[in-house]
C-alpha cells in the first residue's frame, strides 16, 4: 500500500512537471504579462502579444499612419482590464466617427509620450490626444528611460534635467528593463512566482478571488469600497513634489508638453490633454461633496494627486493647451455607484470597469469640442 502511494505521488509529480514544461513551451508564461515584451531603444519596451498588441506593440488592428486621431498614454488609455473595444480610444472612435490609432502601453510615462507624439505627427496624425495620469506618469520607469543612450541626447538637446536618478528608482510594480524572455531562460526559472501553472491558476481564479472578503488590516474602507493602504501610500510617494525625482520630472514635463503642443501646431495638427484622475481623487472628492467621512489616508493620497492635477490645469490654461480632466464624468459614476451599492472599480484596482472607460471617452469628446481650458 505504501509503495502504491509513493508511486502515485511520483507519477503526480512527473505529471505536474511535464505540464509545467509544456505550458512554458506553448505559452508566453511564466513571470508576468511583460515576460515577452520587446526591447525598444526609445520606448524601453513594446507590449507583448499576450496583452493583445500588434507587431508594433500597440493594441490596434488598423495600419499606422491611416488614422486621423492618435491617442497616447499608459494603461488607462491602453484600456487595461477591459476588451480593446471598451477602451476609451475605441469608444472615442465610435463617438467621433473619426479613425483613432491607440499608441498606448501600460506604465508608459511622459518621456515615452514625447517620442510617440513626434512619431504620430510624422505619420500624419491630424490630432493627438494625450491621456495623462499624473498619479504615476512622473515617476514610473522614469530613471530607466533616461538611462537609455537615445534619451541622454534628448536631455541635452531639450535642456531636460535627469535629477533624482542617482539612486535606483523604487517602482511599486518593480518592472525590469524589457529584453524579452527566451524559452531557455523560462525553463531555468523555477520559483513559484515564475511558474506557468501558478500564473494560469492565478488568472483563472481572478474573478473568484475578487468576491472574497478582504483583510481589513490592509485596506481603508470608504462607503464599503476597499482601497489598499499600500497603493494609497504609493500614490503620495509618486506625486510628492518635495521628492527630487517628482519635482524634476514635473519641471521636465512642462517643457515636454510645450514642445509637443508646438510640434503639433507646426504641422497644422491639434494637441490636447485628457487628464485621468486617480481612483483616490474621485472617492475623496465625492465623499467630501456629500459631507461624508473621508479616511485619513484616503484624504492624503487623494489630495496629493489633486494638487498635481490642479497645477497642470493651470499650466495648460496659461499656455493655451486644450486640456480637460475626466473627473466630472467619473465622479458622477462613482456617486451613482455609492447610491446603488455597486462599484465602478474592481477591488484594489485603479483601472475602472467598462462604464469608467466610457466616461473617459465622453470627456475626450468634450475636450475635442473645447478650446484652451478655462481657469
Amino acid at each position: 500500500m505504501k509503495k502504491r502511494h509513493v508511486l502515485f505521488l511520483g507519477f503526480l509529480g512527473v505529471l505536474i512537471l511535464a505540464t509545467e514544461v509544456a505550458l512554458r513551451i506553448l505559452t508566453p508564461l511564466p513571470v508576468t504579462d511583460f515576460s515577452q515584451a520587446t526591447w525598444d531603444p526609445h520606448l524601453l519596451y513594446r507590449v507583448p502579444k499576450i496583452l493583445g498588441a500588434n507587431a508594433n506593440g500597440f493594441r490596434e488592428r488598423t495600419e499606422e499612419g491611416t488614422a486621423a486621431i492618435a491617442t497616447i498614454g499608459d494603461s488607462f488609455t491602453f484600456g487595461q482590464g477591459v476588451a480593446a473595444s471598451e477602451s476609451w480610444p475605441e469608444r472615442l472612435e465610435a463617438l467621433s466617427d473619426k479613425s483613432v490609432y491607440n499608441y498606448s502601453a501600460p506604465s508608459y510615462n511622459i518621456y515615452q509620450y514625447y517620442y510617440l507624439t513626434q512619431h504620430a505627427l510624422d505619420l500624419g496624425a491630424e490630432e493627438v490626444i494625450l491621456g495623462f495620469y499624473p498619479a504615476n506618469d512622473l515617476r514610473l520607469q522614469v530613471c530607466q528611460i533616461l538611462a537609455l543612450e537615445s534619451w541622454r541626447r534628448v536631455l541635452a538637446e531639450e535642456g531636460l534635467d535627469p535629477g533624482g536618478c542617482e539612486e535606483p528608482e523604487k517602482n511599486f510594480e518593480d518592472f525590469k528593463k524589457a529584453e524579452g524572455v527566451s524559452l531557455a531562460h523560462s525553463l531555468t526559472q523555477w520559483s513559484l512566482d515564475r511558474s506557468a501553472l501558478f500564473c494560469l491558476f492565478y488568472v483563472a481564479t481572478a474573478k473568484f478571488r475578487n468576491l472574497l472578503p478582504h483583510d481589513d488590516s490592509k485596506f481603508v474602507f470608504a462607503e464599503g469600497i476597499p482601497f489598499s493602504k499600500a497603493r494609497m501610500k504609493y500614490r503620495i510617494y509618486q506625486t510628492d513634489l518635495e521628492n527630487e525625482l517628482v519635482r524634476t520630472s514635473y519641471r521636465n514635463s512642462l517643457k515636454i508638453f510645450s514642445k509637443m503642443h508646438g510640434l503639433a501646431a507646426g504641422r497644422g495638427a491639434r494637441f490636447s490633454v485628457l487628464l485621468i484622475p486617480a481612483k483616490f481623487q474621485i472617492a475623496r472628492s465625492v465623499l467630501r461633496q456629500e459631507g461624508k467621512d473621508v479616511p485619513e489616508l484616503l484624504e492624503a493620497s487623494g489630495a496629493s494627486v489633486q494638487r498635481l492635477e490642479d497645477l497642470y490645469l493651470e499650466f495648460f490654461h496659461d499656455n493655451g493647451i486644450p486640456a480637460l480632466s475626466a473627473a466630472e464624468q467619473l465622479e458622477a459614476l462613482y456617486r451613482k455607484a455609492i447610491a446603488g451599492g455597486t462599484e465602478i472599480y474592481p477591488q484594489d484596482d485603479e483601472h475602472p470597469r467598462e462604464e469608467g472607460y466610457a466616461a473617459m471617452a465622453e470627456a475626450a469628446m468634450e475636450l475635442r469640442r473645447r478650446g484652451p481650458v478655462r481657469g
